[in-house]
């Protein structure tokens, strides 16, 4: 059948456990995922716009095990491009920096032409572990 998905090996793992459909697997799995969240009532899609900043309760939680702060992203400032209003979105049972992956940075990509995978979530995630380390502030700091 055209929507079935199958499980294969890969290297040396005993148990089959990549997914695989046809010759085009990731848009079969976009697909199921995109129209698994679009019927759930928790997840909000928001159109023509684009994550600008994640927005962090830092006095969200205890010290964690590892003696660091257990800052909480809660949501995420949104840009909306036709109307270049910016508006901050907050979760409810957490937030998924989904991007699509890094392939467009690449020249070459199997990617289809158009797709928008340039890493903008670990982008987001990598500003704010810097801005949450401090680390920012204290290069700003030696820059004199």
């Amino acid at each position: 059948e055209d929507d079935v998905l199958s499980l294969c090996l890969e290297a040396s793992h005993a148990a089959p456990r990549i997914i695989h459909h046809a010759d085009c697997t990731g848009k079969a799995i976009t697909i199921s995922i995109t129209k698994a969240a679009s019927e759930h009532p928790l997840i909000e899609f928001v159109g023509d716009a684009v994550v600008t900043d994640l927005i962090v309760d830092e006095n969200g939680g205890e010290s964690s095990i590892d003696g660091g702060d257990n800052d909480m992203v809660i949501g995420a400032q949104v840009l909306n491009k036709k109307t270049n209003q910016l508006s901050s979105y907050y979760a409810v049972h957490g937030v998924v920096l989904a991007s699509g992956g890094l392939g467009g940075i690449y020249q070459h990509s199997t990617n289809p032409l158009g797709f928008n995978a340039l890493g903008s979530s670990v982008g987001l995630a990598l500003r704010l572990q810097d801005r949450l380390s401090g680390s920012s502030n204290n290069n700003n700091n030696n820059n004199g």
